[in-house]
This record gives structure tokens, sequence and C-alpha cells, in this order.
């Protein structure tokens, strides 16, 4: 399954920041299919980096699309 990710700044690994569902009612994007990416809350969204445990301040444009392998 295809998601989006974040990388955290700590560590420097990536995470799971949310799956994506094919939805085909939406148009194709050709850079990252038919997701549309979720959104934040004005100034940014705080996450726990579940790899070194340490939370960081994210903002929209740093979610990373990555395809199912």
């Amino acid at each position: 399954m295809a998601r989006w990710v974040l990388n955290c700044p700590q560590c420097k690994q990536e995470f799971v920041h949310s799956d994506i569902a094919a939805d085909f009612s939406m148009v194709r994007d050709p850079f990252v299919g038919f997701a549309t990416k979720p959104e934040f809350p004005k100034g940014g969204l705080t996450m726990l980096c579940p790899n070194c445990k340490e939370a960081a301040l994210y903002q929209h444009h740093q979610l990373v699309y990555r395809a199912s392998q």
C-alpha cells in the first residue's frame, strides 16, 4: 500500500505518517497517483518519531509519497 512518510530530523529515519487508499473517483496525478496530501494544522503538526521517540514539528510540504513496494 502506498503511504505518506516523514523524515525524522533527529535520527534521520523515515516513518509512516499515513497509508493511502486508492480512490478511483479522483483525478490521477502523475507524481502521486490518486493520492491527496493530508491536511496539517496551521503552524504544523507535532509528531513523535517511532524510531527514536523524539517529537518534532513537521510542515505539510515535508510529507513524501512512497509507492507500495
